[in-house]
């Protein structure tokens, strides 16, 4: 019997259960960068535990990651996201001027849920330097993308009329086929981002760099760019 475990709550059960002797084989799933190190006890509770047979990284980088900080390489596999650029063969572009986006927009969409790491408050900073004659508008789609934090930022934004907050939305993938590029502005500890993918199979993404570049923006689709952050 094997378990395949995806967070650190399932990961303590499981290793838990290998512990009272059951025959079970633990099996981890890792989809970011950093946030575990062998000089912190806590991560031996989960993907560093003794129990654990194997740890699927989503991506080389994560894995890569992970090297200097398990005892066994041998536990570490890479399995990456797999996609079929048909999956999105069917899709129509959404209404962006029904949203509020001003028609003949340069329409940047970032599709992630606000957390800290992910650069929510670096991008709407950076908007508000463009010049007064960028056509760019920002689309941000996604949990908490249009609650108090974001909107805070908004009012004293000097970009805030290039940006348009929509927050969870059932439409996300036509609202990305009506753009014209996207743009995860992580500050660390991403993978193989699911909204990077997803945007390759149709517009190209801007991703930040950090530490190592993670294997999310090269595609012979649409490539995209990877832009290095400043400290």
């Amino acid at each position: 019997m094997s378990y395949s475990l995806f967070n650190n709550k399932a990961i303590v059960a499981g290793v838990s259960m290998r512990a009272i002797g059951l025959p079970v084989k633990v099996v981890t799933y890792r989809g970011q960068t950093g946030n575990i190190s062998r000089f912190d006890p806590v991560s031996y509770l989960t993907h560093l535990s003794p129990g654990v047979d194997r740890i699927i990284c989503v991506a080389e980088a994560v894995r890569q990651s992970l090297l200097p900080q398990v005892w066994n390489a041998d536990k570490l596999v890479t399995i990456y996201k797999g996609h079929d650029i048909r999956w999105y063969a069917g899709i129509e572009p959404a209404r962006l001027d029904l949203l509020g986006v001003p028609p003949g927009s340069f329409v940047v969409t970032c599709v992630a849920n606000n957390r800290p790491r992910k650069g929510i408050p670096q991008l709407i900073a950076a908007v508000g330097r463009l010049p007064t004659e960028s056509c760019i508008h920002v689309v941000l789609v996604g949990g908490g993308m249009d609650g108090q934090a974001v909107g805070e930022l908004l009012a004293t934004s000097a970009g805030r009329a290039r940006i348009t907050a929509l927050g969870p939305r059932a439409d996300v993938l036509p609202i990305v086929a009506a753009s014209n590029a996207t743009v995860l502005p992580a500050l660390k500890r991403e993978g193989l981002p699911k909204s990077v993918i997803e945007s390759m199979a149709g517009i190209p993404p801007i991703v930040t760099q950090y530490r190592r570049k993670p294997r999310n923006s090269s595609s012979t689709v649409n490539p995209g760019w990877s832009c290095r952050r400043k400290p």
